[in-house]
């Protein structure tokens, strides 16, 4: 297996989807048994996440491409695959918006 390494002129269209890994920055509490409160505590501000919010929140934290977490959440839930890739990336693009999350692009070195 290849180390990651940042994008180059080789990677494959796969290999240049982008990873999403929590932020440093932040800190999450489980709340119950199927919720989580996310804190950034540079901000100062909190953010719940019901039970599926949980599992993708846990999902990313190592670097995760969306098509892996919709592996997982189809493979866990009654969900359309499209339907599922669709709404976890939304829900990603919104994390990546309120800086809870980190974007990476990684390729296999060739």
């Amino acid at each position: 297996m290849h180390d990651p390494a940042p994008i180059n002129e080789y990677a494959s269209a796969d290999e240049m989807e982008p990873h999403f890994v929590q932020s440093p920055t932040i800190l999450a509490t489980d709340v119950g048994e199927y919720a989580v409160v996310v804190t950034d505590i540079d901000l100062s501000t909190y953010f719940g996440l019901d039970n599926v919010g949980a599992v993708i929140w846990k999902e990313l934290a190592e670097p995760k491409r969306v098509s892996e977490i919709v592996q997982t959440l189809v493979a866990t839930y009654e969900i359309d695959a499209k339907q599922c890739h669709d709404e976890i990336t939304h829900f990603v693009e919104t994390l990546l918006a309120k800086g809870l999350v980190k974007k990476r692009t990684f390729a296999l070195r060739p």
